[in-house]
């Protein structure tokens, strides 16, 4: 095992953004079912010069350091460690893209902070697939589905990708304190 302790929680990111370079990133644990090897692989195949992959998560045992091993390598991905609550890091104001690697259609928290904070969001989902999620149907321009671990599919998606200039912000609060206040008025 590195020197790095996948474990340890990073309360700041530490990350020299820049302006002219696109954003990338995937958030979660970084396990085989995730799919964090497939999306490292994806980009690391498009040799790409303006774009960096952001990998955020813990892990540990040998698909964390498979995939370790990969990020240190690369000049155009980094690992930033796990940090707890990203919305508050202001991470998504300076990412343009998240990436989920799942076998399936998978939604999560993640993504839905980076859609509510202008990003593009990078889903798999499968011909045969019929899941609906009304909720992204609300940032339908923001997200992208590609074929599950369909490498080049993936690069060639993030190759055509260009930075926003301005990213529009939304917010669900009103919708979400309406529903906390709905289950109240009912108990």
């Amino acid at each position: 095992f590195s020197s790095l302790d996948a474990n340890v929680k990073i309360k700041n990111i530490d990350f020299d953004f820049k302006t002219d370079v696109e954003y990338f990133a995937i958030v979660g644990n970084i396990h085989k079912d995730k799919g964090v090897e497939f999306v490292v692989d994806s980009f690391l195949a498009g040799h790409f010069n303006n774009k960096q992959l952001l990998v955020v998560g813990g892990g540990e045992g040998g698909y964390f350091n498979t995939v370790y091993d990969k990020i240190k390598k690369s000049k155009t991905i980094h690992y930033l460690g796990e940090i707890n609550s990203l919305s508050s890091t202001n991470f998504y104001r300076d990412i343009d893209c998240i990436i989920r690697g799942d076998l399936t259609f998978r939604t999560g928290r993640t993504v839905y902070e980076a859609l509510y904070n202008g990003c593009t969001v990078y889903l798999s989902k499968g011909p045969n697939s019929n899941e609906k999620d009304t909720e992204l149907d609300k940032f339908s321009s923001h997200v992208h589905y590609y074929k599950p671990r369909d490498t080049g599919l993936l690069t060639n998606l993030i190759g055509k990708y260009e930075k926003k200039v301005n990213k529009n912000y939304a917010s669900n609060f009103s919708e979400y304190r309406d529903k906390i206040l709905g289950i109240y008025d009912g108990v």
